[in-house]
């Protein structure tokens, strides 16, 4: 199974006036006692970008190895997860079915575009059917009625699939085993658990940033990856902040928004050798997440922070520019 994945992905210093000051918007220059660096998972494919590739690799090996035909998984019209497994599919001539939330027949965003060019079978369901996507009855019922040999679940998180994203650590460990903390957002809750299980740098402090409001959801998804990997225990201190998810997932608020902007003009002009851009939906909260840490200083002198940047740029191509949601 060869897709042009590049791993290791880099790690790379954020350097220069990144941060903004929310009570006057001026640019101020990140504190001397703190180091920041970013892990560029957004590189390791131009398609299947960030932890969505981390987290479908042990399922598509064992798609590959099992021979199965027809794969089906679950998501929204502009999902990162289905865009990618969308993709992988494609690519290793393997039928695809996107259980999709909510009816966009009429409508195809261009994420479900990019689908239907691929090949994707596009199968809507309504809001409310869409709830039952944890039901092992409804998944059954789900997987006789599309014909489908394996299920993968809703952003791609499950057991197996924290392992994948528990290399991450291990790359670390080469590149940047001085760190203190990683930050990342948290939708779905895989990534996060990955990092925790994972055995290498067991010093380091995981911090997620929660994308929608789900606090204490967020945690017992975490809680219940954990528990049903081996071995079945976290070796790292973690937690879940939940005062930036600007209104719930796909929403977004001005001063985020602005953020956002400033931040990818900034980085535009420097005329870096990998470009770097963040969206509103994923990475661009947890960077306004880290952005106001670092305000307030919340992490320890001498502490040295990586952010990991995990893909996501498509989902936000048809996002409106001046409204609180995507949708």
């Amino acid at each position: 199974m060869d897709l042009n994945i590049r791993l290791p992905s880099p790690v790379e210093d954020i350097a220069g006036p990144f941060i903004i000051d929310e009570r006057n918007a001026d640019k101020t220059s990140l504190s001397s006692k703190i180091s920041v660096l970013v892990k560029r998972d957004d590189l390791i494919h131009p398609i299947m970008s960030g932890n969505k590739w981390r987290k479908l690799s042990a399922a598509l090996t064992t798609i590959s190895q099992q021979q199965y035909q027809h794969v089906a998984s679950f998501g929204g019209a502009y999902s990162n997860h289905l865009h990618a497994l969308g993709y992988a599919c494609a690519a290793l001539n393997i039928n695809f079915t996107a259980v999709v939330r909510g009816d966009y027949s009429k409508r195809l965003t261009p994420t479900l575009q990019d689908l239907q060019r691929w090949g994707t079978h596009l199968h809507f369901v309504s809001k409310i059917e869409y709830k039952n996507k944890t039901s092992a009855q409804y998944c059954q019922l789900l997987r006789q009625q599309l014909n489908a040999d394996y299920l993968i679940p809703e952003g791609g998180s499950h057991a197996k699939s924290i392992v994948g994203v528990g290399a991450i650590m291990t790359e670390l460990e080469t590149q940047a085993p001085d760190i203190t903390h990683i930050i990342l957002p948290v939708a779905s809750a895989g990534t996060l658990a990955g990092l925790v299980l994972n055995e290498t740098l067991p010093h380091v402090k995981i911090i997620g940033v929660g994308v929608l409001n789900g606090e204490g959801y967020l945690e017992d998804l975490v809680n219940g990856l954990l528990a049903s990997s081996t071995p079945s225990y976290q070796r790292k201190e973690w937690k879940i902040l939940h005062d930036y998810h600007h209104g719930g997932y796909a929403k977004t608020s001005a001063s985020l928004r602005q953020y956002v902007s400033e931040f990818n003009q900034f980085y535009a002009d420097q005329n870096r050798l990998r470009p770097l851009a963040i969206e509103p939906i994923y990475s661009g909260k947890c960077f306004y997440a880290l952005n106001a840490l670092l305000s307030a200083d919340y992490f320890p002198s001498n502490s040295k922070v990586l952010i990991l940047h995990t893909g996501g740029l498509q989902g936000a191509r048809s996002l409106p520019a001046n409204k609180n949601s995507s949708t």
